[in-house]
Parts: structure tokens; sequence; C-alpha cells
């Protein structure tokens, strides 16, 4: 099942990163003001992290496979529209309920695929099926753009139609799996059955796992840096174009090649033991303490790979900069989502992974402005900016212990 589910978010990846990803080059080509098209792209980005929490509701009352179906459905039907918008020249804001249209069904996907992994597998089946997953989604960010670059060259609404022809084949897809799906979750968790909407805000009044979300959201302001302060503050050195796209690559490549074995080691080193035949946990709160130790270390190798960036600029350190990025990347990307995995209810899943992406995305949105504004003082200081966007990080430690003492007491409390 953990295949299935790599191809259907590694395409989706590749679909995103053909299409969308050139979308503002199409409004800017055509002379758009870029503040305007940021405002309606910006706005239908917020929309589809909201909409993370009600899709993973959706996943819970009606089953995730036909919350997967949907959103792809959703998306594919969003992706064409646009570019039959795009032949005929329609106006910017005749865009807008489309791209509305396509987070969403983003987000259905996202979060009804997480929901299906974490009521598949069990403990140690588990951290393999999210790092496979991982390496599905990564193949498809890195064959993604150069497709869409190429298709772009020659039409815009042939690259968007094409995208949308994709959607449909993964749809196809998807449903033929569907009963597959069903067929293991049904034995996990009763579809339907009492959960009403107000059970909406469960994930906020769980003391544990508000404490978890807090903690994602801090994680997210800073790993975005990453993406978002990485291209310019190098830019600012006087990085080429092509230098700084090679990291982004190199990010990727090493993504796809350490991701599995990096993570089977330290589970094979650490939390193994704590596993018996079948893959259920012996002692689920020493394997709770030592994920949420990967956790706080993957973290860690994020802010230290910051601060070196501010040593030296050559090509090179920053290369191995990079390296230890990824690194903590693929620690902290696959336990957070694990640890966020064990702390939902069975009959809660969805509504919990929902909070705990929502959480995620608004991090990345929050850490894209500090980001800036930070870049705006200290540009020509790197040691200053990457140690500035690198400060969330002690709450985000803080709280990650807090997390851990609270679930060392609730172990102990029941024994």
């Amino acid at each position: 099942m953990e295949y299935y589910i790599a191809i259907i978010r590694g395409i989706s990846a590749a679909i995103f990163a053909i299409s969308l990803s050139f979308i503002n080059i199409y409004f800017f080509e055509r002379g758009y003001s870029m503040a305007y098209v940021g405002l309606i792209t910006g706005i239908s980005t917020v929309v589809g992290s909201a909409m993370r929490i009600p899709s993973g509701l959706f996943s819970d009352i009606l089953g995730p496979s036909r919350v997967l179906v949907f959103g792809i459905f959703l998306r594919g039907f969003a992706l064409t529209m646009i570019a039959v918008f795009m032949y005929y020249d329609f106006d910017l804001i005749w865009f807008f309920p489309l791209l509305l249209l396509n987070s969403a069904g983003f987000s259905f996907l996202i979060t009804s695929s997480n929901s299906i992994i974490s009521l598949y597998f069990t403990e140690f089946g588990l951290t393999r099926a999210l790092s496979i997953v991982r390496v599905g989604i990564n193949i498809g960010f890195s064959v993604g753009p150069l497709l869409g670059g190429f298709i772009s060259e020659f039409s815009f609404p042939l690259l968007f139609l094409i995208s949308g022809f994709l959607s449909f084949l993964l749809l196809s897809f998807a449903i033929k799996i569907k009963s597959r799906i069903d067929g293991k979750i049904v034995k996990s968790q009763k579809v339907g059955e009492k959960i009403l909407f107000k059970d909406i805000f469960s994930p906020v009044l769980d003391t544990k796992f508000l404490i978890l979300i807090l903690f994602v959201f801090l994680g997210g302001v800073i790993i975005s840096q990453f993406l978002n302060s990485l291209p310019v503050i190098a830019k600012a050195q006087n990085f080429s174009n092509r230098q700084i796209g090679f990291f982004f690559t190199q990010n990727g490549f090493f993504v796809i090649i350490l991701q599995i074995p990096l993570v089977k080691f330290i589970t094979k080193l650490f939390i193994k033991d704590d596993i018996k035949i079948g893959g259920e946990a012996i002692n689920s709160n020493n394997i709770n303490n030592k994920k949420i130790s990967a956790v706080f270390f993957g973290l860690l190798l994020y802010v230290v790979s910051f601060n070196f960036f501010g040593f030296y600029q050559s090509f090179a350190w920053y290369s191995f900069c990079v390296f230890i990025l990824t690194l903590g990347e693929i620690i902290f990307q696959t336990f957070s989502m694990d640890l966020a995995m064990n702390f939902s209810p069975k009959d809660r899943k969805g509504t919990y992974l929902g909070f705990f992406e929502f959480s995620e995305a608004i991090g990345w949105s929050v850490g894209k402005y500090f980001g800036g504004f930070v870049f705006d003082l200290f540009h020509h200081d790197p040691k200053k900016f990457w140690f500035i966007v690198s400060l969330p990080a002690l709450p985000a430690f803080l709280i990650i212990l807090v997390f851990r003492s609270l679930t060392n007491k609730t172990h102990k409390s029941r024994n």
C-alpha cells in the first residue's frame, strides 16, 4: 500500500511542479501587477491550508479513500478549466475560484492520504511507509519542473491541460485501489460512527497534541527559510541562479537517496528493540521518547546548518551546509509526522492530522514573512541573518521537551 500512496503523492507533486509553479510567469507575461497576482495566489494558499482541517474531518466521517478520490477529481477539474481560461485569455479574477478549488483538492488529497497511511500501518511499518512516500514526493518535485519548463516554452494552456489529464489518470488509479484501502481500514476504523462536525476542534482540546501542534508550527517557521530565504540571501552574496538551483537539486537528490536508509538506520539502531514481530510496540512510551529525541535532533541539524551558512560564502561550503540541512529535513519531517500519527486517536486520525498539517502550513506562511523582514534588516550580514531566523528553534526545543515530559507522566499514571 505504501507504494500506491507514494505513486499518488509523487504524481501529485509532479503535477504541481509541472504547472502551478509556472502560473506566476504566465500572469507576469500578460502584464498583471505581481502584487495583485500575489494577493490572488496567496489567498488561495491560505484557504487551501485551512481546508486541511475540514478535509481531515471528512476523512473520519466518510472514509479517507472517498476523500482522496474526490480531492484528485477536484484538482483535475480545476487544472483543466485553468487551461481553458488561459486559452481564451480570461481576466485574472476569473482564475481565482479555480485556484481555490485546486488548493482545496490538494488539501483533501494530502490529509486523506496521510490518514490512510496512519490507519494502514503499525509501528515499524509506519516509519518505513512515510519514508517511501517522501521519496515518491521528491521524485515528483524533481521531474516536474523539467517537464514544466520545456512545455511552457510552447504553450501555457497545454501545460495545464496535460496536468489536468494526468490528474484524471491518477483518479482512475485511485479508484482502482480504493477497495484495497477500504478493506484494511474498515478493520481499524468504524467509518461514520460517533463522529460529529463539532469534533473538528477535538485536537486543540487535547493538551499533548496541542503542544505538538505548537511545536510543528515553530518548526514550519524555521524549515521554510530554506526555500524562502536561502535563494535571496545567496543571491545577495553573488551566487548565480544556476548555483542556487543546484542547492535545491542537491537537496532533492539526497532526500531520494538517503531517506529510506537513514530512517531505517535510526529505527534499527534506536527503536527496533522496542517493537515485536508484526510491527507492534512492546514499550510505546520508550519508542515515543526516542522519536521525540529524533525530532529534536533533526531540528537541531537545521539550526546548525543555518548558522554554518553565515560563516563562509563559498559554493562548496554552502553545498556542505545544504547536505547537513537535508539530513535534518529527513529526520525531522519523518519522525514529526510519525509522532502526529501515533498520538492521533484511531477514530479521529483525519481530524488530528488535518490540524497538524494546518499548523505546519501556517508556520511556513509566517516563516516567509519573518524571513523577508529579517532579510531587509540584515541581508548584508549573513551571520546575523541566519542566527535570527533560527531563533524560533529555542521555544520549539522547550516545547518538545515539555511534550516529552507530559508523555512520560501520562505513561507513569497509567502504570
